[in-house]
């Protein structure tokens, strides 16, 4: 009974009983992926040392034995940089590459003699 009407709480019963059962429908959940397991930091810092050491080993280890060719093209390299002048030096450049010309052509009539004294006496 309602204290302040004296009424009985029938009202309400009666309003609960009038509405219609609801049905909750279920959909089901969506697959979900895995998730990622997190790796401890430690573990991770160790990969990338271990990474980091493999790089450093690859770069210390030679690329390619040097031959005859490789020296005698460092030492060529090396007294190009002691030439100062540019036009000497294009001039000394274009005899090297001439020289390797002709001693790889295919005809003796290429084989010209060109007289050292084409390059300026201060070479």
């Amino acid at each position: 009974m309602n204290a302040s009407t004296g009424e009985s709480s029938s009202f309400s019963n009666q309003e609960e009983d009038s509405q219609p059962d609801i049905e909750l429908i279920k959909f089901p959940r969506p697959p979900q992926s895995p998730k990622k397991l997190k790796r401890p930091r430690e573990s991770m810092e160790n990969d990338v040392l271990h990474k980091a050491s493999k790089a450093l080993e690859m770069l210390q280890q030679p690329v390619a034995t040097e031959d005859e060719f490789d020296i005698y093209g460092k030492y060529i390299a090396n007294e190009l940089r002691n030439v100062k002048n540019t036009y000497t030096l294009s001039l000394i450049k274009m005899r090297i590459q001439q020289v390797l010309f002709e001693c790889q052509a295919p005809s003796p009539f290429f084989m010209t003699e060109m007289p050292c004294s084409s390059l300026p006496p201060h070479c």
